[in-house]
């Protein structure tokens, strides 16, 4: 199982704005109680399994917390232009600074920490997967990437295992051998992205007519129907995506 649009679908019968938005612990909740009231039997309701798998996920990654848990922002997700839900943003794995690995939730931060081909975090186990895909590369002929994630077997609630995304750097052309070989040797964070600083989403109609301080500009990977896009982190402000055709220096 992955924790993509697909899985939580049921999200769409929430009211979201264009843009990003923060998911809470309780909006979850309130989410099954919802479902709950249909009187249906649960195994007509995917969305309860969903939710509390993914609640197994935050409890289980718990012991590795770095700072205090934010409830109010477990995941984030995007919305299109009619409020429909196009992206959600689960756990997933980045690099640090100083070249550590941590697992982002939301706005949770979790240390993470790997033996060869074995993952663990909080009181999570479970293996790095690495896999080799067919894909379109940005001048649109066939090309191979490599997907990899820390896989965690779920006995209960559910009989499934939860496939948590490594993010690899786009610049990282790094064939499968040998990111198999740096995982062995606990070396994949040359590979990965930068943790996102930021987490609290929101749109940036929202923001105040002003100036604002750009920290960071990161292009992202080209969109095949959008094209080329980018993220942007501001002083003191949440990440914005922008779609843009191109920038230039002034």
């Amino acid at each position: 199982m992955k924790f993509d649009a697909t899985t939580f679908s049921f999200l769409n019968e929430q009211d979201f704005a264009p843009g990003y938005a923060n998911v809470s612990q309780q909006d979850l909740q309130n989410q099954i109680m919802q479902s709950m009231a249909l009187g249906l039997d649960p195994e007509q309701l995917p969305e309860i399994a969903v939710i509390e798998a993914f609640d197994s996920i935050i409890n289980g990654v718990g012991p590795a917390i770095i700072g205090e848990f934010d409830g109010d922002n477990v995941l984030a997700v995007k919305a299109d232009s009619n409020g429909m839900v196009e992206a959600v943003y689960g756990p997933a794995i980045f690099k640090t600074e100083d070249d550590g690995l941590v697992l982002k939730c939301g706005q949770n931060l979790y240390s993470f920490s790997h033996k060869a081909t074995e993952g663990v975090c909080g009181s999570l186990t479970g293996d790095i997967e690495v896999i080799e895909k067919e894909g379109k590369g940005e001048d649109g002929q066939d090309e191979n990437y490599l997907s990899v994630s820390f896989d965690i077997y779920l006995a209960a609630p559910i009989d499934e295992t939860i496939e948590v995304p490594l993010i690899l750097d786009a610049g990282s052309k790094v064939s499968k051998g040998k990111f198999k070989q740096d995982l062995k040797a606990g070396k994949i964070a040359q590979y990965l992205k930068p943790v996102p600083s930021g987490g609290n989403w929101v749109s940036m109609n929202d923001l105040d007519i002003g100036e604002y301080s750009l920290v960071k500009l990161e292009e992202n990977t080209p969109h095949a129907e959008y094209g080329r896009s980018w993220t942007m982190t501001l002083e003191g402000s949440a990440m914005f995506a922008a779609r843009v055709s191109n920038f230039s220096k002034s």
